[in-house]
């Protein structure tokens, strides 16, 4: 959220793969819906590397940028 650009919408993907972290992730997910378009995606058994691709259905917008759990944008 402190980019230049805001994003015009933001998918966050939970593969739930662990309980805990998909509860804290839908909790920020839905304080930050106030400050973009924020969806979040529950995506569960499909392959491993797949998730990406499932995201990228539910966007609406020409381009994506995608951010894993260990990469980081700075501003």
């Amino acid at each position: 959220m402190n980019q230049t650009l805001l994003p015009a919408e933001v998918i966050v993907a939970d593969s739930g793969l662990n309980a805990d972290i998909s509860r804290r992730v839908k909790e920020i997910s839905d304080c930050a819906a106030g400050l973009a378009n924020v969806k979040y995606v529950v995506i569960r058994d499909v392959l491993a590397g797949n998730e990406r691709n499932i995201a990228a259905t539910h966007c609406t917008r020409k381009w994506i940028a995608f951010l894993d759990d260990d990469d980081e944008w700075y501003p």
